[in-house]
């Protein structure tokens, strides 16, 4: 493993400038990113592609059909809870009063509170 550490730093020793201009240009690459980053996960249009929640909401905006709709639909699961426990009922009646306090928010639904079984996911399996 030293062998090759020392043929990249030889290589490193060689080329400065272009390790330099490398650096640079991915430097400004990740500031670029970084402005983006913002925008997108403030309300942007960005999802986790093949998340249940991304298609949840592509369901929403497509059978709507309202450009002013823009839900936000927010998946936990846990390997480690119940989503009947007691422990979990918490956590997701705190995260929903939590999300309740912003001001942006029209409506929150948890399970916790209505206990609706279109907040679950089909099989039942802790979500």
């Amino acid at each position: 493993m030293s062998a090759v550490f020392q043929r990249l730093g030889g290589f490193v020793g060689r080329h400065p400038r272009a390790i330099l201009g490398c650096w640079a240009v991915a430097s400004v690459l990740g500031a670029w990113g970084g402005t983006k980053f913002t925008d997108a996960a403030l309300g942007g249009s960005i999802g986790l592609y093949g998340s249940p929640s991304k298609a949840v909401g592509d369901v929403l905006r497509d059978e709507f059909d309202n450009p002013l709709l823009d839900p936000l639909i927010a998946v936990a699961a846990s390997p480690a809870l119940s989503i009947d426990g007691q422990a979990y009922l918490d956590w997701d009646r705190e995260a929903a009063r939590t999300l309740r306090a912003l001001p942006e928010d029209k409506q929150v639904a948890d399970y916790a509170s209505a206990h609706d079984s279109s907040l679950r996911s089909a099989t039942g399996a802790r979500r």
